[in-house]
């Protein structure tokens, strides 16, 4: 249990319903909203709910004397690149310099509000990943505010509660765990998905626009449109795109371990590849731990030529580096991602699903960051530690024996929240948000009724 009743927890309600919200605050007086952005409070207010917004960094003054050590507070923060590269997202600055000053004041403002404010603690319904959600969340652990976020399982109808941004959270274990028999058939259908037909496994997302492309990765008719809109985009975009397939090659016969790329920028690898989210980073540390006799095989994710394109990620000199990296092999993007897992002595991921479909088809999978991989105690899974660890898991992978996807799924059940309703009799992925919000609702409930040990 908590050793103290919640008198004030800031809360941001995300993907959240107003209604949802409304019934939570109805519940639990100790709720304040807050929101980053301005244009989403309306909303909020039409409902009747009182929700503030982060203070303008750039009017705040400075009035007072902090009671934490400002300096120790903003060095942390601005000396972890993910903090430039979220800034970089989401706001324009005329220099370096001038960026620097701005999350300086940032550190100050936020951290005169939190001190004056003096909240229990942050709940988020994801990991921070705005610049200023971030930097407020950041701030708020160096001046011992614990923050707390819900991240979604591999199991997408189950969301774990972690306290800490970082590679390694803490997993806050619920009061109560539901194991049903409902919940254990979906379990059973899931898994019979992500291990059959390509169709089956494929998220709903990207076999919607490959079917709009007439299965083409870049469709003749979507990118005229997209040449005659932003022109110097699509440009780099095909560039891109011819370039990584000139450069890949047939792997067949090879012994490799394969790492599935993410499409960016997103929040699963920027903040949740800490220290990994510049994925060149994973690359190369796969590439100096590699034993001898085997290969690195690296997938493009298709979304970064179906979705919206970023030429701040992708572009021709991306994938020649690649090509050009001893032992490193591009595999092509058109083909079959699951008989690449299959094929692999290891799958490899920052945070991504794969990760999962690797473990659930009985391979060794490595994590280099955090994300949905939590909970899981099986010889097939490493998540990045050490260059000497990565090293000796990749020289062992041979002899580990593949364990079934059972066990894990238990561990899930005993450390994530359902989102399983009584209507749900099957998975269905067009109703993710609604499992997202059920695993939230019923996470925050646990955790305001002081039934949880954060």
């Amino acid at each position: 249990m908590t050793s103290k009743k919640f008198t004030k927890v800031f809360f941001d309600p995300g993907y959240l319903s107003t209604d949802e919200v409304a019934d939570l605050m109805d519940r639990f007086s100790c709720l304040k909203l807050i929101r980053h952005r301005k244009k989403d409070l309306a909303v909020y207010q039409a409902r009747g709910l009182d929700i503030r917004n982060y203070p303008d960094h750039t009017k705040e003054k400075l009035s007072r004397v902090l009671k934490h050590d400002i300096v120790k507070t903003w060095s942390a923060i601005i000396n972890d690149h993910q903090t430039s590269i979220l800034f970089d997202r989401t706001t324009e600055s005329s220099s370096e310099v001038f960026k620097f000053n701005e999350l300086l004041l940032m550190c100050c403002c936020y951290q005169n509000w939190l001190e004056q404010e003096a909240p229990d603690l942050l709940v988020y319904t994801v990991t921070p990943h705005n610049v200023k959600t971030w930097v407020l969340s950041q701030v708020a652990e160096q001046i011992g505010i614990p923050v707390v976020y819900f991240q979604e399982s591999f199991f997408p109808w189950r969301q774990f509660l972690l306290r800490g941004l970082s590679r390694n959270p803490k997993v806050i274990t619920p009061a109560i765990q539901d194991h049903s028999e409902k919940d254990r058939k979906i379990y059973k259908e899931y898994i019979g998905k992500k291990i059959g037909k390509l169709e089956d496994a494929m998220p709903i997302y990207e076999l919607k626009r490959l079917k709009e492309n007439n299965w083409k990765l870049i469709g003749v008719k979507s990118e005229f449109r997209n040449f005659l809109r932003k022109p110097l985009s699509s440009t780099e975009k095909v560039k891109s795109y011819l370039t990584y397939e000139k450069l890949s090659r047939d792997i067949a016969g090879l012994k490799y371990v394969a790492l599935f790329l993410h499409y960016q920028p997103e929040r699963s690898t920027i903040p949740e590849g800490y220290g990994f989210g510049l994925q060149l980073a994973a690359v190369l540390a796969l590439q100096q731990a590699l034993p001898d006799d085997t290969y690195l095989v690296v997938r493009e994710h298709p979304s970064t030529y179906t979705y919206n394109f970023s030429r701040n990620y992708r572009n021709k000199e991306f994938y020649e580096l690649l090509a050009s990296l001893d032992r490193v092999v591009i595999a092509p993007i058109s083909g079959n991602p699951y008989e690449i897992i299959d094929n692999s002595i290891a799958t490899a991921s920052i945070t991504g699903t794969v990760i999962g479909e690797a473990l659930v088809r009985g391979k060794a999978c490595i994590a280099f960051g955090a994300g949905l991989m939590q909970a899981i105690d099986s010889p097939n899974f490493h998540r990045y530690q050490s260059m000497d660890a990565l090293r000796s898991f990749l020289g062992q992978v041979a002899g580990i024996e593949n364990e079934g996807p059972d066990s894990y799924y238990d561990n899930v059940c005993n450390t994530a929240f359902t989102g399983i309703r009584d209507i749900d009799k099957h998975y269905d992925e067009s109703s993710r948000l609604s499992y997202l919000s059920v695993s939230v609702i019923n996470g925050m409930n646990q955790l305001l009724s002081n039934q949880l040990e954060i």
